[in-house]
């Protein structure tokens, strides 16, 4: 996920990194590291940019979860769970600020 100034990824190593856009550059600068509390990998994440209350956060989905985060805090600030085996992709929308929408697998 890319704001205008920092790219967001995640992966199966169960880290998700802040990086810094570089203007004129090629490569990114890592600014932050998160880790995943519970050792679970990641498939997914977005950024959720909210002006009004003028703070940054984003969600990670992967194996059952997703994961809420606040830019200031180590952990996640909420964590959800509904019987998926995994979640594909995520979504925040950008005009209802509250609403994430994801796509996910079971084995039903």
């Amino acid at each position: 996920a890319v704001s205008p100034t920092h790219v967001l990824s995640a992966g199966t190593d169960k880290r998700i990194v802040i990086s810094e856009l570089n203007p004129g550059h090629s490569h990114l600068t890592p600014k932050t590291e998160f880790l995943e509390p519970e050792d679970l990998a990641f498939s997914c994440v977005d950024w959720q940019r909210n002006p009004k209350a003028n703070w940054d956060s984003f969600a990670s989905g992967g194996t059952e979860k997703v994961h809420l985060w606040d830019l200031n805090r180590t952990r996640p600030v909420r964590s959800l769970t509904w019987g998926v085996d995994q979640i594909l992709s995520l979504k925040f929308n950008p005009v209802e600020l509250d609403q994430l929408a994801t796509t996910c697998s079971d084995r039903s």
